[in-house]
């Protein structure tokens, strides 16, 4: 199906061919009456869409040629025009014969669906090509009124558009006028600012020189890193640190051929995290720089981004010396470590050889001191005594020394946690001081809450802690004797175990030290009264490792208070 479309204007003639060309119709193309007859005579279309005012032969010249030709009369024609369209342009273009009249602008799909009816109309015989209806003289005629309406219209927008020019060239005008005022003015202000920009330019140099000067005397080794790892700045403590000079890095180095290599690849990972995510890039991080001469060294890093660029600054500090004293150190750590090993391995197995010949000593003295053998006179007696209690104490001390190389060796002593009446406990304990006590003139007091209850504790190391709290209260007594007060209360969920005494009390410069390992507060005193002065400080673990605490008051002169608290529900969790 072949389509010709006669229009002077391009761009008419452009969406028609589109439209007509997507339902895959043969289009062909005249910009006026002339070449649409030349067009005829070359290939005769099956249909014609034509626009009116074109020059040389308008459409209704062309379509009234086209009616007085045999041979084309019966080609079917359709106007498609806007330019001054009247209805009697419309009436006057179907009395010569058109088909259709379609008025610009009209919707694609419209337009093709108009054309397509009109197609199928001649195709299906519905419609007959159409005869003109008027005589030859009403013809001219109407073809004189409709052209001269069609000139007198446009000769009206002639002389609008005229109109229109000439307010815009006024327009034109004051806004040349208004421009070249504005030029003036934003001149003026130029220059001013041209003024303003060389004082700054004169600041920034003397800021330049200022900031230069800090550069250069930062106390430790600077640079200046552009994002491409180049290194733009260096100051002259980095010339001394890398043996190289500022000419021979400035421009010419990364900074990545001062990293060792077991390092480079985590400096070129928070490089680029340092441009992306700040802040999950390290400020501060050590590695290995490697100098002119390849001497590798240990240096810290401090870096961070220039607020507003890609750059950033980098202080270097040279921590040879540093890391070197601290693996000295660390050997040297490791070296007491594992000679504190082998002593606490000494220490164990000689107080275990010991309490074997001990466990002797003290069951023969027993039964001596039971006369099982037979009746000892009275200076016998006064031997096998002293036997006796020399080798409890001996064995109080191979047991504390047992303790403390657990503790030191960060080993938990094992508890066998059960539920324990306190009041009872207490008076059991108490009983074994009693005598010792009596011959040192001192006067045991109760005082036990009612409601205190049972707690949850290690039976034979509740009696330690409070056996050892009561010996020592004997031990530092006054010679004149005194009252030991021994309270037991219950506080919340936890039960508070207080032995106050009257004894000789402790320095205050001394409290923080009495629960120290093998302290005591003088040497007198480790004279005067004896003891490892390891007690104190198995008695805080021991409470510690219950959930409690120990606690001290003390007035030099008057006596003591140690307070201990173990909790009414033991965490059973932390000893199974």
């Amino acid at each position: 199906m072949k389509i010709l479309v006669v229009d002077d204007n391009k761009n008419d003639r452009l969406i028609l061919f589109t439209i007509l060309k997507s339902r895959s119709y043969d289009v062909l193309e005249a910009g006026n009456g002339i070449e649409a007859l030349e067009q005829i005579e070359k290939e005769k279309p099956d249909i014609i869409v034509s626009d009116i005012m074109m020059p040389e032969m308008d459409g209704f010249m062309l379509l009234q040629n086209l009616k007085e030709n045999r041979t084309t009369k019966a080609i079917p024609f359709v106007f498609y025009s806007a330019t001054y369209t009247s209805e009697k342009d419309i009436e006057f273009g179907l009395s010569l014969g058109a088909s259709r009249f379609f008025v610009k602008p009209m919707e694609p799909g419209k337009l093709l669906s108009g054309i397509e009816k009109v197609i199928k109309e001649f195709e299906y015989g519905e419609q007959k090509p159409a005869k003109p209806s008027l005589t030859p003289e009403e013809t001219r005629e109407k073809y004189s009124q409709r052209i001269l309406h069609k000139l007198e219209s446009k000769i009206t927008d002639l002389e609008e558009e005229i109109r229109r020019r000439k307010i815009a060239e006024d327009e034109l005008h004051k806004l040349k006028e208004e421009l070249e005022l504005k030029v003036k003015e934003r001149t003026s202000q130029l220059e001013i600012e041209i003024e303003k920009h060389k004082k700054s330019e004169d600041a920034l140099a003397e800021s330049e020189q200022m900031y230069r000067a800090i550069f250069e005397n930062t106390g430790t080794a600077t640079l200046i890193l552009e994002e491409d790892t180049t290194i733009s700045m260096a100051n002259s403590i980095f010339e001394r640190l890398s043996g190289y000079s500022k000419e021979e890095v400035e421009g010419k180095k990364s900074w990545t051929e001062f990293v060792g290599k077991e390092d480079l690849e985590t400096m070129k990972k928070y490089h680029q995290i340092r441009r992306t995510d700040p802040k999950k890039a390290p400020q501060q991080y050590e590695f290995s720089f490697v100098d002119k001469n390849g001497d590798v060294r240990f240096a810290l890093i401090s870096i961070v981004m220039i607020p507003g660029s890609n750059k950033s600054v980098a202080s270097i500090i040279d921590i040879t010396e540093r890391k070197r004293a601290e693996q000295e150190l660390w050997l040297a750590k490791e070296e007491a470590e594992c000679a504190n090993h082998v002593k606490s391995e000494f220490l164990s197995r000689m107080s275990h050889e010991f309490k074997t010949p001990l466990n002797a000593i003290l069951g023969f003295s027993e039964m001596l001191k039971m006369k099982t053998p037979g009746e000892l006179n009275e200076k016998q007696e006064h031997y096998v005594d002293n036997i006796h209690n020399s080798g409890k104490h001996l064995l109080g001390i191979i047991n504390d020394m047992l303790d403390l190389l657990k503790i030191e060796s960060d080993d938990k002593l094992p508890l066998l946690i059960e539920p324990l009446f306190a009041p009872e406990l207490i008076g059991e304990t108490m009983i074994f001081v009693q005598e010792k006590a009596e011959r040192k003139g001192i006067v045991f007091k109760k005082e036990i809450d009612p409601g205190l209850g049972d707690i949850k504790a290690d039976k034979l190391r509740f009696k330690q802690i409070l056996l050892k709290l009561l010996d020592n209260t004997i031990k530092f007594s006054k010679p004149q004797g005194g009252t030991v007060t021994v309270k037991a209360v219950k506080a919340g969920d936890m039960a508070q175990f207080s032995i106050s005494d009257t004894g000789i009390g402790i320095r205050e410069k001394d409290m923080g030290k009495i629960f120290s390992l093998f302290h005591q507060v003088d040497s007198g005193i480790k004279r005067r009264y004896g003891g490892t002065g390891s007690g104190l400080a198995i008695t805080k673990q021991l409470v510690e490792q219950h959930g409690g605490k120990l606690l001290v008051e003390s007035k030099y002169g008057e006596g003591s208070t140690f307070t201990f608290t173990l909790p009414l529900v033991a965490k059973m969790e932390e000893n199974k």
